[in-house]
C-alpha cells in the first residue's frame, strides 16, 4: 500500500499486489462533475488557462493513467496516477468521430484496446509490457472541440470525475539506481537547493527538462529525465512542482520506522522486476509519495 508523507521527506511505497477486480458490464455511470480543462503530462493535473488543449478535428484522443497506488481498486482522489510509458514513449489512443458517438463510447473503445481486444483507429495496440486497463485507472478524453473529460474506470462502466490534482513524474528505475549508486559511493557531494543531510541525495532540477541527478561532486554523468519531460519537454509542469523550495532533494539513505532507506528499497524492487520509479506530489494534501512498479 502506498504511504503518504509530508515534504521534504521521501518514503518509499510498496506496490499493491491485490488481485484484479472483474469489470462486469460496460454501462456508463451518470455521475456529474465539471469537465477538466487539461490532462496532465505524466499525471492528471489541472492546467493553467494558457495551456487549454486544442482538439483535433474529427478525432477523440485518450490518455490513459494507470493507478499505481491501488491497482484494480476504486479510484480515490490523491491516488498516484502514471501515464503509460515505454522507453520514454507516451501512449495516446485516438478514435475517429465517425466511429464513436460521444465520450462514453470512446471510453468503451479505449477499454477494449486496453484489454488487448483490438486497436485504436491509428492501428495502435495496447503494449504487451503494460498491464491491462482496469478498475481504478483514469481516462482523459479530449473531444474534437478541445473539451477534456476525466473518467474513472469502475466495476460497471465509467464515472465522470474532476481532474485529479496529484502530479506524478515517472523515471526508469534502472537509471535511477545507477545514479543512486554513483552518489552513495562518492567521497564528496554538492548540495541540492534544499539542505541535504546526510549528503547522499538525488537532486531534482527543472532546467532543460525535469530530471534527477547524482549529487556527487565533479562530473555528473548520471542524469535521469522524467518520461515526457526530457530536453525541450512537451508541456510545462504545474507551478506546484517547480516552485522554489519544493522537494529538490531525494534522500537515499535515511530509514523510516517501517522501511529501510530508499536506495535499499529500490534495489529490492528492481530485483523483483520493477522497472519504474514514480514521484507523486498532491498539493491538496501537501504530501509526497514514491512508488515502484
Amino acid at each position: 500500500m502506498t504511504t503518504y508523507v509530508h515534504r521534504p521527506l521521501f518514503v518509499p511505497a510498496g506496490t499493491d499486489t491485490s488481485s484484479p477486480t472483474t469489470r462486469t458490464t460496460t454501462t456508463a455511470l451518470a455521475v456529474d462533475a465539471p469537465p477538466a480543462v487539461k490532462a496532465g503530462a505524466g499525471s492528471g493535473d489541472a492546467a493553467q488557462d494558457e495551456n487549454t488543449p486544442t482538439g483535433v478535428a474529427g478525432l477523440y484522443t485518450v490518455i490513459v493513467f494507470l493507478n499505481a497506488s491501488r491497482p484494480f481498486s476504486a479510484y480515490q482522489q490523491g491516488d498516484t496516477l502514471s501515464e503509460y510509458t515505454a522507453n520514454g514513449s507516451l501512449l495516446h489512443l485516438t478514435f475517429s468521430a465517425s466511429g464513436v458517438t460521444d465520450v462514453d463510447t470512446v471510453a468503451e473503445a479505449a477499454f477494449t484496446v486496453g484489454n488487448g481486444m483490438g486497436r485504436d483507429d491509428s492501428g495502435r495496440a495496447w503494449p504487451s509490457t503494460a498491464r491491462s486497463l482496469s478498475v481504478g485507472d483514469i481516462l482523459a478524453v479530449t473531444a474534437p472541440d478541445g473539451t477534456v473529460t476525466h473518467l474513472s474506470t469502475e466495476r460497471s462502466g465509467f464515472a465522470r470525475i474532476n481532474a485529479p490534482t496529484a502530479v506524478t513524474l515517472t523515471f526508469p528505475l534502472a537509471l535511477i539506481l545507477a545514479a543512486a549508486k554513483h552518489t552513495i559511493e562518492a567521497r564528496a557531494h554538492i548540495t541540492c537547493e534544499e539542505e541535504t543531510d546526510p549528503p547522499s541525495h538525488l537532486c531534482m532540477t527543472h532546467t532543460n527538462g525535469t530530471f534527477l541527478a547524482s549529487n556527487a561532486s565533479g562530473p555528473r554523468p548520471h542524469t535521469v529525465h522524467a518520461y515526457g519531460f526530457g530536453p525541450g519537454h512537451r508541456a510545462p509542469l504545474p507551478a506546484t512542482i517547480t516552485e522554489e523550495g519544493l522537494f529538490h532533494a531525494v534522500d537515499l539513505l535515511t530509514p523510516t520506522d517501517d522501511t529501510p532507506g530508499l536506495y535499499t528499497t529500490l534495489q529490492h524492487a528492481h530485483a523483483d522486476g520493477a522497472t519504474r520509479f514514480l514521484i507523486t506530489y498532491d498539493p491538496e494534501r501537501g504530501t509526497l509519495t514514491t512508488t515502484t512498479d
